[in-house]
């Protein structure tokens, strides 16, 4: 059980302080509530309202010139060829990428490349300063070579930027790569089966076998068969 004496020595719990309007004190919340008094500064509060009510109107305005103009854009591409439009998207794209890399930051790892060092080194030389500051990170290069069979095998490629550069493949394309015969025409390859005389017609490889050593003719005529005892026929 809980001791009584105890319970008389506790501290009272502190009363919550609530916010009653007009009087003093009270909690922050009251620091927060509209000021609802009007009649104070009638011309102030006129000019006021009329700044809003310019501003929600010109707010307004420029929404709705907005919408025209869109509803204006879409029709204007509605009546454009695909040609036209295909165009017009890629001169964009070329536009938003070369804003991109002008807006680029230079890159953060390469800032401890960046060290002067201490030593002089010609202040004077407009050329040098020229060349310390340049951007390597966010250069262009264009593809000026119109006949690119001009070019050696590895310079090749559509993108001149990825020339050189590790992340390269050194793959071209699939036709280039491919080493196997599908769809060639073999029949040059082919035996027959044909047991005519060597460097005759039709017989053997593509109708001959003139040239082949006889350790590789078919087994049909036999090493010492009839072949061997007519070309000694011929020979005597």
């Amino acid at each position: 059980m809980p001791n009584p004496a105890k319970r008389m020595t506790a501290q009272p719990s502190r009363p919550v302080q609530r916010y009653r309007p007009g009087k003093p004190g009270g909690t922050a919340a009251a620091e927060n509530t509209v000021d609802d008094t009007d009649g104070l500064d009638p011309a102030a509060e006129h000019a006021a309202w009329r700044l809003r009510e310019l501003k929600r109107l010109k707010r307004d305005r420029e929404a709705l010139v907005a919408r025209e103009a869109e509803i204006e854009e879409l029709e204007r591409r509605r009546h454009l060829t695909a040609e036209e439009r295909e165009a017009e998207d890629r001169e964009f794209l070329a536009r938003q990428r070369e804003a991109r890399d002008q807006n680029r930051a230079p890159a953060r790892v390469l800032a401890k490349y960046l060290h002067k060092g201490a030593f002089f080194r010609g202040g004077d030389d407009e050329a040098a300063e020229a060349l310390a500051q340049r951007d390597l990170m966010g250069a262009a290069f264009e593809d000026d070579v119109a006949d690119k069979s001009v070019l050696p095998e590895y310079m090749r490629v559509r993108d001149m930027t990825k020339l050189g550069k590790k992340g390269r493949t050194r793959y071209r394309d699939l036709k280039t790569e491919d080493t196997g015969r599908f769809g060639d025409d073999d029949r040059s390859r082919r035996w027959d089966g044909s047991r005519k005389e060597p460097g005759g017609p039709g017989g053997g490889l593509n109708g001959s076998t003139a040239g082949l050593d006889e350790r590789f003719l078919p087994d049909s005529d036999g090493r010492n068969g009839p072949r061997f005892i007519k070309k000694e026929a011929e020979s005597g």
